[in-house]
């Protein structure tokens, strides 16, 4: 999985995580193994720097069974895009888009309908209400625990 993006200092960088099935636990598990700073935000610079992180996790590119982007060209693109490049050097790698990316288009979509705004904000506004009725509640248990506690501490002397 890898994604780019500024840093403060406006460098742009690759986000690089793999997931994997852990043999021991047979449990997929996900881990980043780092950043790496792009001169060029390119599908040349981009799939190297995925290559190179790899290579300095001491893994091979051979056992890559998926790869997952954004939608952006320079990442999905079949022609020249970053999966192209992997899928040269590894015909397993197949392409996923990035369900999380493909989520926010849906949600950013979804924002845009009136409807759906007004329902976000009557929800939000009555989940306020929910936090302060049960912080009402929390103080009132916390009120009784001290009472409860004040009667036995009284009670024993």
């Amino acid at each position: 999985m890898c994604d780019e993006s500024k840093d403060n200092c406006d460098i742009e960088l690759a986000s690089i995580s793999i997931r994997f099935v852990n043999l021991h636990t047979s449990k997929i598990e996900e881990r980043f193994i780092g950043f790496s700073p792009l001169e060029i935000p390119n599908a040349e610079s981009i799939s190297n720097a995925i290559l190179e992180k790899l290579s300095k996790s001491s893994l091979s590119i051979k056992n890559c069974r998926a790869q997952t982007y954004d939608g952006a060209s320079v990442m999905s693109g079949c022609h020249n895009g970053v999966q192209s490049k992997i899928k040269q050097l590894q015909k397993k790698a197949i392409y996923i888009h990035c369900f999380s990316h493909v989520l926010n288009l849906c949600v950013m979509a979804g924002v845009d309908n009136v409807y759906i705004k007004k329902f976000l904000s009557n929800f939000v506004a009555y989940f306020d209400v929910f936090i302060d009725f049960f912080n009402f509640l929390f103080l009132i248990k916390n009120i009784i625990y001290i009472s409860v506690c004040v009667k036995i501490v009284l009670t024993c002397f």
